[in-house]
């Protein structure tokens, strides 16, 4: 979008008396006319709007920002063991006749997992 407004602008008095045609001094600022615009800009996370002149040193100015969060949702899902357990195992037991092959059923504290 593009407007007009009527600013007073600063400027040397020589410059001024030269551009009147006189020698003396003149007023050291004029009012002018100049075109202000007003951009909008926006991306997935902002949206902001700009204005000001489009001219020299005169500098834009932010009217406003709107910032929007990026969302993200994270599930994760934990699976608690049991500490204790029941184990079943073939293995090899000193018994009193000597070295014997075993079959048992155990139950013991899970001391950690792999």
């Amino acid at each position: 979008m593009k407007r007009f407004v009527w600013i007073t602008v600063a400027v040397a008095a020589l410059v001024c008396g030269f551009l009147l045609g006189r020698r003396t001094a003149a007023p050291d600022s004029v009012t002018v006319q100049v075109q202000v615009e007003t951009r909008i800009y926006e991306d997935s996370l902002y949206r902001a709007q700009v204005s000001g002149p489009v001219v020299g040193p005169l500098a834009p100015s932010l009217d406003w920002i709107s910032v929007r969060d990026r969302t993200r949702t994270v599930t994760e899902t934990v699976v608690r063991r049991h500490r204790f357990a029941v184990t079943a195992g073939v293995g090899a037991a000193w018994t009193p006749r000597g070295i014997q092959p075993t079959v048992g059923v155990q139950v013991g504290v899970v001391l950690w997992r792999f």
